[in-house]
């Protein structure tokens, strides 16, 4: 099998290399580019040869030519339908809509909304190996980029960008959490399989499905409530950066809940919300970091099933499909 040189932006608790490792490749050198101190230490725990390349804005591609896959999980929250919503945009209000434009922006100075606007940052360093590496003769890396389903302006945006449209994946069809995520790649032949039928039950024993406290407000009410929800597939609601609460009243918030087959209503634990993002239980129980960064870290990360899956296909190592091209 061909040896992978692999560059995971955003790395996280390590979702690129523990999907690599689930798709049975061979990866001889691991670059990591992340700057939360806690995802950090849970990533050198399991794997300790990783090298730690720091912010990647601060990244000459010229020292990466090595590389030959590229992948990362850009922020999300100002493109999240349950975040900022503001897109790709300066701190006044000004849209970025393609790389030429970030880049005038930043030589002028401005300042940029949330951190959503890294995504220039992995296609500018992307491009950068790319270019250099077809320059010097050799085969040019490849990408995954992962991110929230969004609004179809910004899909765009990015689509054309990296040049090729997204793939539309709910873990849900391969694992027991629902949870629709979207891929641009040009790892040829990626498809998306037939629902594999994997319940809560079959992970978390006793789980009938996942349960929610929704904040709503009917109307003409000055105050939420929280009707409680559940879902009838079988699945966990998608994991976020917080479980949920209960009051001392008994009242519940959030949407990291569950049904038993006796009719409770549990809280998932921290060790229950790793196995349904594919990890193994106690994975980022890590000296110094603490519970709320390790809940904080699952719910940012990536469902190991669904992107070991698509970076299996990196077996065949060939060109993005023409199907999927911009």
């Amino acid at each position: 099998m061909k040896p992978i040189v692999l560059f995971s932006a955003f790395s996280g608790y390590g979702g690129s290399i523990l999907s690599a490792k689930y798709a049975g490749l061979n990866v001889v050198k691991h670059y990591s580019s992340e700057i939360e101190e806690s995802a950090i230490k849970v990533l050198q725990a399991h794997s300790p040869n990783t090298i730690q390349v720091g912010d990647i804005r601060n990244l000459d591609p010229a020292d990466y030519l090595d590389l030959t896959h590229i992948d990362g999980g850009s922020p999300c929250q100002c493109l999240s339908f349950a975040g900022l919503k503001k897109g790709f945009a300066t701190k006044s209000e000004i849209e970025i809509l393609t790389l030429n434009h970030y880049k005038q922006l930043v030589s002028e100075g401005f300042e940029f909304e949330g951190q959503s606007y890294l995504f220039w940052e992995f296609v500018m360093f992307y491009e950068g190996v790319r270019d250099l590496q077809i320059a010097n003769g050799i085969k040019p890396l490849t990408f995954l980029l992962e991110n929230v389903n969004m609004t179809q302006k910004w899909q765009d945006v990015i689509s054309t960008a990296l040049g090729v449209r997204p793939i539309m994946f709910d873990a849900a069809r391969v694992w027991a959490q629902s949870r629709i995520r979207l891929f641009w790649t040009d790892i040829e032949g990626v498809t998306v399989p037939e629902d594999k039928g994997i319940k809560m039950g079959d992970l978390i024993p006793d789980a009938v499905g996942g349960v929610g406290f929704r904040g709503r407000k009917k109307g003409g009410e000055l105050k939420y409530s929280y009707p409680m929800t559940q879902r009838n597939d079988g699945k966990s609601n998608c994991l976020v950066t917080s479980i949920g609460s209960t009051s001392k009243d008994g009242s519940s918030y959030g949407t990291g809940f569950y049904l038993t087959n006796s009719g409770e209503v549990k809280k998932l634990t921290i060790g229950q919300i790793e196995i349904l993002q594919g990890l193994e239980e106690g994975y980022t129980n890590v000296q110094g970091v603490s519970n709320t960064k390790r809940i904080k870290m699952i719910g940012n990360g990536w469902c190991i099933p669904v992107t070991g899956h698509i970076m299996s296909f990196l077996k065949k190592n060939k060109k993005v499909l023409e199907s999927n091209k911009i």
